[in-house]
């Protein structure tokens, strides 16, 4: 499985030209594409703060999106939330980049960003 970075997710839905290629082709080629509950949050947090727009109230939006044949919904694990106060390196200090990287470290997924401070990092697969 793969998991979406939030503004990965967010071009996938809203405007898929803006991904990558090799990330475009890593959605449509997979079975499983894995949100984490954090980008949940992120994106009620981005839409309360009128960073974003979306056509449809929040709660509504995640629960479409979420419906999706191929989305998993990805918890935020005690291991995860232990794992992103001990990740190894010099990781900054953002907490949704930090819990996604320790599920990736965790579950050994693929994390479809363009971070390049997450790429940088080293400790997980990148894609974009």
């Amino acid at each position: 499985m793969i998991l979406l970075d939030t503004h990965a997710l967010l071009y996938w839905i809203k405007n898929p030209q803006n991904l990558g290629e090799e990330a475009r082709k890593s959605i449509n080629k997979t079975d499983r594409i894995g949100i984490h509950v954090i980008s949940c949050f992120e994106i009620a947090i981005l839409v309360e703060k009128s960073k974003i727009e979306l056509d449809l109230p929040v709660d509504q939006w995640i629960a479409d999106t979420l419906s999706h044949p191929k989305i998993d919904l990805v918890p935020l694990s005690v291991a995860a939330a232990v794992q992103c106060t001990q990740l190894p390196g010099d990781f900054h200090r953002d907490p949704v980049d930090r819990i996604l990287s320790a599920a990736c470290l965790i579950n050994d997924y693929s994390l479809v960003t363009k971070d390049g401070l997450i790429e940088q990092w080293g400790h997980i697969k990148t894609i974009w």
